[in-house]
């Protein structure tokens, strides 16, 4: 369970920030874990509307309802699962672990509804 209060101004401040291109601005009150979370809403959001890379965007509105909603509901668990990997590399990078099992750059696809993790290339 994790509370957190949103706020429509950040998350329109933050939305049009990472669609415009320009910085994210930091919030008055600096990175609070709340903000951190309103960052992360407004990021998985943005990576959300370019949705599932293995549809395009004309074959998902011709599949029947229940197909797209099933793509739609995988697509949501692939990407919960990427970015609970990246933030586990990102935590690795930080504690100094990162160096001793991957190369700089780490290629991954994953599969959010069994979990399970492919390496294209990265890990040495």
């Amino acid at each position: 369970m994790i509370g957190f209060t949103f706020s429509k101004d950040v998350a329109l401040s933050f939305a049009r920030s990472i669609q415009s291109g320009e910085s994210i601005q930091i919030p008055a009150e600096g990175w609070t874990a709340n903000n951190l979370l309103m960052l992360a809403g407004a990021s998985h959001f943005a990576a959300m509307s370019h949705g599932p890379q293995a549809y395009k965007t004309s074959l998902l509105k011709s599949l029947p309802k229940e197909r797209r909603e099933a793509v739609e509901e995988s697509f949501f668990e692939d990407l919960a699962g990427a970015v609970e990997f990246i933030g586990d590399l990102t935590m690795k990078c930080v504690d100094g672990e990162f160096d001793e099992r991957f190369h700089p750059s780490v290629q991954v696809i994953i599969c959010g509804s069994t979990k399970s993790i492919q390496f294209g290339e990265g890990p040495k």
